[in-house]
């Protein structure tokens, strides 16, 4: 697995040992299932993760979400949140550097 960070977006290249486990999430209330489609994640401002395009939760692998954006995971990279509960997850945005999206 290789990480980058571009455009303060945390991706993830996987390796052929990487398996992503299609698996839901729970956010909130809500059961999120592979292949739900997000504009925005988050209720307030400063704890929104929203990009220009929209993001398609592809699966998870330990404590990571993975993403598909605008066709990117035909590449195989995907942008990752790691999720904390079902009412927090986690955006890295620099090097070292992460906030929260609450629900």
């Amino acid at each position: 697995m290789k990480y980058c960070l571009h455009n303060n977006i945390n991706w993830v290249s996987l390796e052929a040992i990487d398996v992503i486990k299609e698996e839901p999430f729970l956010w909130g209330e809500a059961q999120i299932d592979p292949g739900h489609v997000f504009k925005k994640l988050g209720t307030k401002s400063r704890t929104m993760y929203m990009l220009d395009v929209p993001i398609t939760y592809k699966g998870k692998i330990d404590d990571m979400l993975l993403f598909d954006v605008d066709g990117s995971s035909e590449q195989n990279w995907y942008a990752v949140l790691f999720y904390v509960n079902k009412d927090t997850l986690l955006a890295r945005s620099k090097d070292n550097a992460f906030y929260d999206i609450k629900r």
